[in-house]
């Protein structure tokens, strides 16, 4: 959090890693509607890469096997 606070001090850039920190050490600290909506992005992204892993083995494996197996 250190690290972020001094970003902030001196008006540097921050990464989305660096704002996941800033927000999961602020979250008490956002209003109520604020920490509605910090929620509910966590659960989309969560809802996403879950999806995502189950779709992408059965994507890799049908490139795979179009790829090594080309019909002529």
């Amino acid at each position: 959090m250190e690290r972020v606070a001094d970003k902030l001090r001196k008006a540097e850039d921050l990464t989305p890693g660096d704002l996941r920190i800033w927000v999961s050490y602020n979250f008490l600290a956002l209003p109520e509607k604020e920490q509605a909506k910090v929620k509910e992005l966590a659960e989309r992204q969560q809802w996403y890469w879950r999806r995502m892993s189950l779709i992408m083995p059965p994507l890799f494996y049908g490139f795979y096997a179009l790829a090594k197996f080309q019909l002529p």
